[in-house]
């Protein structure tokens, strides 16, 4: 086409019929490629293509020339390609996007929506007995945009699939032997995942679960993590327990239940080791220890009683005479009841440290004052109660001399018939009393 319209130029001579032909030959055309609705927090990508390379061209929105930043990364390619990459993007970066031709001015826009995304639930921990059953509830909103892959899934550092639904799987519920899941979605748009675990046993315990949404446009949105954390029901006296090698150790724990206790474990672990060591076990009224397969070192008694519509029990654990390599561990005690439910904690054993050996001896010491000083009180009541009663005696004696003054002073003036001075009778009767 390029060479007809040279030739007739050249032969004709029609300079401006050349000059328009030319132009419409050599127009640049720039097209785009369908853009589909990213979800709020994910990336888009814009692209428009150019039928020429080596143009450049200018990006703006509103009028606002796009650079690179943080924000956006514009690209050209290989293949005549212009590409616009919007990093997490919200409802405010939808709207009209322009690729312009530099030289010609050429332009395409490309209108961008954005899809609404949010989780509806904000849990990160689930309380649960161990052998009960308990409900995982995610629900998530979402706009248009649908996800062609579903996971629910678990992990402790390895990834475990629980149920996974994929592209056009119409299936609401799924099963497996403990677990079921259940896919709804609600009159106001709202979609609900709900796992049920039958029956809890321990090792659900160590891993964290969680929901992932995959979309075509390889976005992917992930929920919180959610743990499940065992219910107590049982509680040490005394969290941390501190001790000097070879005394005695009493470890006690409490319970309240529906159900008496059927069996009892004891475990240790050290915190800088996660090997867990069993060192006895409680049965049918009796206690097997294996701690240094001495039988005798390790004790475990316990008593139970009826409060009300539950049992109120206690765990006595004696250990006689610990030795250092008993210290510095975690003693868990677990127990399990009849209807398959259990609850353990764990009481701590350290090293007694020397300030708190100090402290104990002054309290010793101040015990000791304390109780001389409450002898001292005592001798000082039991004087002043002695001298009250002297002071009441010599009062006494006093009044009687007074009285007995009286009387002879009395009698000596019936007698005499004139009064006798009563100083003068004191002093016989003082006289008296010498002799």
């Amino acid at each position: 086409m390029y060479n007809f319209v040279m030739k007739s130029c050249v032969y004709l001579h029609f300079p401006l019929v050349c000059l328009v032909l030319l132009q419409g030959c050599l127009a640049l055309k720039i097209t785009s490629e369908k853009s589909d609705s990213p979800l709020v927090g994910c990336d888009a990508s814009l692209i428009w293509r150019l039928d020429k390379q080596d143009y450049k061209t200018s990006i703006t929105k509103q009028n606002q020339q796009l650079q690179n930043n943080e924000k956006y990364r514009i690209h050209e390619t290989h293949d005549s390609k212009t590409i616009l990459t919007i990093r997490n993007v919200t409802l405010e970066d939808a709207g009209f996007y322009r690729c312009q031709i530099d030289s010609t001015k050429e332009y395409t826009d490309i209108n961008l929506s954005i899809s609404d995304f949010q989780w509806k639930t904000k849990i990160d921990t689930k309380t649960v007995v161990v052998g009960d059953g308990v409900s995982i509830i995610w629900k998530y909103q979402l706009d248009g945009n649908i996800p062609h892959r579903i996971r629910i899934y678990r992990h402790n550092g390895v990834m475990q699939d629980l149920f996974v639904w994929e592209n056009d799987d119409e299936t609401t519920i799924k099963s497996k032997i403990r677990m079921s899941v259940q896919r709804t979605k609600g009159e106001d748009g709202t979609f609900t995942l709900n796992l049920m675990v039958n029956y809890t046993v321990m090792v659900d315990l160590i891993y964290i679960y969680m929901v992932q949404l995959e979309f075509k446009d390889g976005c992917s949105k992930n929920s919180e993590p959610v743990s499940l954390t065992e219910k107590q029901l049982i509680f040490p006296d005394t969290p941390i327990m501190e001790s000097l090698p070879q005394e005695d150790v009493t470890f006690v724990w409490r319970y309240r239940y529906t159900y008496p206790a059927l069996m009892v474990f004891l475990t240790r672990m050290k915190a800088t080791n996660p090997k867990v060591d069993s060192i006895g076990y409680w049965h049918a009224e009796e206690f097997v220890s294996s701690l240094d397969n001495d039988t005798n070192r390790l004790t475990l008694n316990i008593t139970e009683r009826h409060v009300a519509s539950d049992i109120e029990g206690q765990i006595t654990v004696k250990l006689r005479n610990a030795s250092t390599g008993d210290f510095n561990y975690g003693y868990k005690c677990r127990i399990i009841f009849p209807n398959q439910h259990q609850s353990s904690n764990i009481i701590i054993l350290k090293v007694l440290e020397k300030q708190t050996r100090t402290e104990k001896r002054r309290t010793k010491t101040d015990d000791s004052r304390l109780h001389n000083g409450e002898v001292a009180a005592i001798i000082l009541w039991v004087l002043f109660i002695v001298a009250v009663v002297v002071a009441a005696v010599v009062m006494w004696r006093n009044r009687e001399k007074l009285r007995n003054c009286i009387k002879q002073r009395k009698k000596a003036e019936d007698k005499n018939g004139s009064s006798i001075p009563l100083k003068t009778l004191q002093q016989n009767a003082e006289s008296n009393n010498e002799v």
